[in-house]
C-alpha cells in the first residue's frame, strides 16, 4: 500500500493564516486609497462647480450674480443665482434662487477655517430670501464683470486626517486647488 501525499493540518493552518494577514493588509490599503480618492474627488467637484459659476457670471450681459454657500462642519453646500430686478437701487424686485443643493462624497466636510465671507457679512439684498442661506454659511459670489468675493474653502476627510483647499481670487475670480498651507495665502 502506497502512502498518499497531501497537506498536513499545520501546513494548511499556516497557509490560511498568511492569507488572512495579506487580506487584512490589502483591505487597509484599499480603505486608505478610497479615502484619499474621496477627498481628491470632492475637491475636484468643488473646483469644477465654482469654475462653472464663474463662467456663468462672466457670460451674462445682465447683472446676474452666481455664487455658492457652504455649510461648515458638514458636507452640504448650495449653488445660487441672484438676479437684480429692474430697479437696481431697490432689492425688493431682486430674486435669489437655489440652482442646486450638493453633498460631498463619503464623509468629506467643509472646515470652519474657510475664509469665504459669512452670509452675515454679505449684503442681505444680494442673498435675498429665496436662497436659504443661513448666517453660519460661508459664501462666495461671482460677479458679471469677472470679479468675485475673495477667500478659500477648506475640505477635510476626518477618517484620513488630510485636508485640501480651494482658492478664489477677488480680482480675476480665478478658482484653484491648493494645499491647506497654500490656501492660507490665497
Amino acid at each position: 500500500m502506497r502512502k498518499e501525499d497531501g497537506f498536513t493540518l499545520i501546513e494548511m493552518l499556516t497557509a490560511m493564516g498568511l492569507a488572512a494577514i495579506l487580506m487584512t493588509l490589502g483591505a487597509f490599503s484599499l480603505r486608505q486609497y478610497w479615502l484619499v480618492r474621496s477627498l481628491t474627488g470632492a475637491t475636484g467637484e468643488v473646483v469644477a462647480q465654482l469654475r462653472t459659476l464663474q463662467q456663468n457670471a462672466a457670460s451674462e450681459s445682465s447683472p446676474i450674480i452666481f455664487g455658492a454657500a457652504v455649510r461648515t462642519g458638514t458636507g452640504s453646500w448650495t449653488t445660487i443665482r441672484y438676479s437684480l430686478g429692474a430697479n437696481i437701487a431697490d432689492a425688493a424686485d431682486d430674486t435669489c434662487t437655489v440652482r442646486s443643493r450638493l453633498t460631498l462624497d463619503t464623509g468629506v466636510t467643509f472646515l470652519g477655517t474657510s475664509t469665504f465671507a459669512s452670509s452675515s457679512q454679505v449684503s442681505s439684498g444680494v442673498l435675498g430670501s429665496g436662497c436659504g442661506v443661513t448666517p453660519e454659511d460661508k459664501v462666495v459670489l461671482f460677479f458679471p464683470k469677472g470679479t468675485a468675493t475673495r477667500g478659500h474653502v477648506d475640505l477635510r476627510q476626518p477618517s484620513l486626517g488630510r485636508s485640501a483647499g480651494v482658492c478664489v481670487s477677488a480680482l480675476t475670480a480665478r478658482v484653484s486647488q491648493r494645499t491647506i498651507a497654500e490656501a492660507a495665502s490665497c
